[in-house]
């Protein structure tokens, strides 16, 4: 199983959330289009990187998912346990860097569901499953460092700052180690 696989294979619960892969063929499910109007809209996609930064479309979301799977990558949906109501993602892509593989993770949290610690939980949880997996040396995260509850989240999980570019609207790379 390659490591792009096991990202692949990601599925885990915590306290409230259920976390499992989505794939291009669940991207047109009409269940999902009231998800996707309220998680893509520009002021939730304007801390996105490059090309991705302001969607602000169910369409342009779907398309955004879809790119992601394309390059390899993983998205996680992030549902409550609760009602199986859909508030975010989780993606996931295998990197190698030096002979070291490095999970490069990110996430998304529709505005409703913000500031109830739902992201901390997705990415603990998501730390905990890829450090059982044993396949990675670490994990990393962008972020813009004007985006001081993402921050925040990644701070809470353990990531340490590695690397920052730019002034204060720059983004900034935290890093968690898999052997601690």
């Amino acid at each position: 199983m390659s490591r792009d696989d096991v990202l692949r294979e990601c599925a885990f619960e915590t306290e409230r959330l259920s976390i499992f892969g989505i794939h291009s063929s669940a991207l047109n499910e009409r269940r999902l289009d009231v998800f996707y109007t309220e998680l893509f809209v520009s002021e939730n996609t304007s801390w996105l990187p490059g090309v991705w930064n302001g969607i602000d479309a169910t369409e342009d979301g779907r398309r955004w998912i879809a790119g992601v799977e394309a390059e390899h990558g993983t998205v996680l949906l992030i549902s409550r346990r609760s009602n199986h109501a859909p508030i975010g993602l989780l993606i996931a892509s295998e990197q190698e860097s030096n002979g070291d593989h490095i999970a490069h993770i990110g996430y998304l949290i529709s505005p409703s569901s913000q500031g109830q610690g739902f992201a901390t939980e997705a990415v603990s949880g998501l730390v905990r499953w890829i450090r059982r997996a044993g396949r990675f040396s670490s994990l990393v995260a962008g972020v813009d460092k004007s985006n001081f509850a993402s921050v925040s989240v990644l701070e809470k999980c353990g990531f340490e700052e590695i690397s920052s570019v730019g002034g204060d609207s720059a983004e900034s790379m935290y890093q968690i180690d898999m052997d601690r």
